[in-house]
């Protein structure tokens, strides 16, 4: 017979902040996305999988996490488990079968975050968009939810070899929401643009096309700062004539703000799990969503840590207060 342990306190803790609510928001109710249902659980998830020989991570295993596309599933790859459309659809098939959307994110731009990372030219880029979105228009099931490129907007001319970045954005967008997902263009966060700047990018990458955008996408500032600033890029694209975007936030990691220091972004130390997603439905804010899987590394940045993506148990601890 299986003993039930008492949970840590640090446990205990997270699981609180987990339920806690997100914060009164200022507008009413309004333009709520049709699906209320919990996000797609991905069964091969990096958590899930610790969890079978770990229960200390149950509780991140029970989670929804976003499913990241990147340079490494390729297009007409004759190994299937390699290629994007192949990969995606798989995950549509396995969300329609839980009656739950899926949260994806496209990662594989052309020099997406100024390290040579991404897909060789923008050719080859589009064809590759073009394999999600026949994947997603033969789908069954709740529309997927899809942010499109974290950091490269912001990140938009911070080095050479970008190429038509905003062009490759544009048609991400429209071709993705043509094909009937639900598509959010990434804002960095608060703490990088001004909402200003931010709503220039967003409608210069094609907002009118998409749902809405991304903020703190692997990132760790507060629900609440990204709250604000994602009204205030949505009262800035009014301005620019975008009139109905919306926004979702990543709480993956943003538990405990105070202690990640300003401008760290890689592994901090002191970073703990926020608050559990959810669909939201008021303010323009969408959703919360887990887009970064905690536990999975941002890089190799001090002695320890693992390549970026994949799973750290010592990352995953920390997350939960329950290592330093």
């Amino acid at each position: 017979m299986t003993r039930v342990l008492a949970a840590p306190a640090a446990v205990l803790a997270v699981l609180l902040a987990l339920l806690a609510p997100v914060g009164s928001l200022a507008e009413p109710a309004e333009a709520a996305p049709r699906s209320t249902a919990p996000f797609y659980r991905d069964p091969a998830a990096s958590a899930v999988s610790a969890a079978r020989t770990d229960p200390r991570f149950a509780m991140l295993a029970a989670q929804p996490t976003a499913v990241w596309l990147t340079d490494g599933y390729v297009v007409g790859d004759p190994d299937p488990y390699r290629n994007v459309r192949t990969v995606t659809a798989a995950h549509l098939a396995r969300a329609a079968a839980q009656r739950r959307p899926a949260v994806l994110v496209l990662y594989a731009v052309p020099q997406r975050d100024c390290s040579g990372g991404g897909l060789r030219n923008h050719g080859t880029y589009r064809a590759w968009v073009r394999q999600v979105a026949k994947a997603v228009r033969t789908a069954r099931g709740a529309t997927p939810w899809i942010i499109v490129e974290p950091d490269a907007l912001p990140m938009l001319g911070a080095c050479a070899g970008q190429g038509d970045r905003l062009g490759s954005l544009r048609f991400a967008a429209k071709v993705l929401a043509r094909a009937g997902a639900r598509v959010y263009l990434d804002a960095g966060h608060s703490s990088w643009h001004t909402p200003r700047a931010m709503a220039k990018r967003l409608v210069r990458a094609g907002a009118k096309h998409a749902r809405g955008f991304s903020t703190n996408v692997a990132n760790f500032r507060a629900t609440s700062a990204e709250q604000a600033y994602g009204v205030a890029v949505r009262k800035e694209l009014r301005r620019l004539k975008v009139k109905r975007a919306r926004f979702v936030i990543d709480t993956s990691r943003n538990g405990s703000p105070s202690a990640v220091r300003p401008g760290e972004w890689c592994n901090p130390r002191g970073a703990r799990v926020g608050p559990a997603p959810k669909v939201i439905g008021r303010g323009g804010l969408d959703a919360r969503l887990w887009v970064k899987p905690p536990g999975e590394s941002d890089g190799v940045c001090a002695p320890g840590d693992v390549p970026g993506g994949q799973w750290s148990s010592v990352a995953a601890l920390r997350l939960l207060g329950l290592a330093t």
